[in-house]
């Protein structure tokens, strides 16, 4: 076998083995799309839950403190669901943590480490045990979100805001008013991670540009025989 058919096997392998470990853990609710993830507000995505049914579905947010700092007071961030609006968030229903230890919600949610470790995703300075990070969340009103099931649901989030980088995660309950939320998205960088604009990614675009136009140029040039 060729090396490049090496090559190609273990990059299929490594999709194989990603996706096996996303859907291990019983009932835990999607979103796609998930990585990576490069979106301009407003964004669309899909929802579900990959097996069964989760209730009382809410829809957790956390974002840079740049990115809270340039919201809008009110309607910073607004979900909505077949034209309707169905979560809107203001600029005070965001909470400032920093300890990377701690978790939100707490017990339950994610860790603030693991929160920071996908906002910072492509950035050229990660996030660091002294950075601040805000999160919120709130439910998901309409009937299509409890429970949600297997089929494909569509939200449409919009971010009022500069410099915009946040994560969209839902939680929900695999028992009726529960109010356990042992139901989650498996933490990614889905949502508004989009990549920083750096002399290093320009020179990286223009390089390409340079190589496909010396393609052309060769090809066109190319001697007949």
């Amino acid at each position: 076998m060729k090396l490049k058919n090496y090559v190609m096997l273990f990059m299929v392998l490594s999709l194989v083995s990603i996706h096996c470990v996303m859907a291990t853990g019983g009932d835990l609710l999607r979103i796609d799309p998930y990585w990576p993830t490069t979106i301009g507000s407003p964004a669309e995505f899909e929802v579900w839950c990959n097996s069964g049914d989760s209730y009382d579905v809410k829809i957790h947010l956390a974002v840079t403190k740049d990115c809270y700092d340039l919201m809008t007071a009110t309607g910073a961030v607004v979900v909505e669901y077949d034209g309707s609006t169905i979560a809107s968030f203001d600029k005070g229903d965001f909470t400032g943590v920093t300890a990377n230890g701690e978790k939100v919600p707490a017990v339950i949610g994610y860790t603030v480490a693991s929160l920071k470790d996908h906002l910072d995703e492509g950035l050229s300075t990660p996030l660091g045990a002294s950075d601040t990070i805000y999160w919120a969340w709130k439910p998901l009103a309409n009937a299509a979100f409890d429970p949600i099931g297997e089929g494909h649901e569509e939200i449409t989030v919009t971010v009022n805001s500069g410099n915009i980088r946040m994560l969209v995660h839902l939680f929900g309950n695999s028992v009726d008013n529960s109010g356990e939320f042992d139901m989650r998205v498996p933490t990614t960088p889905s949502g508004f991670v989009i990549p920083e604009v750096t002399v290093g990614s320009i020179m990286a675009v223009a390089a390409m540009f340079t190589a496909l136009g010396l393609v052309a140029y060769k090809k066109k040039n190319k001697p007949t025989k």
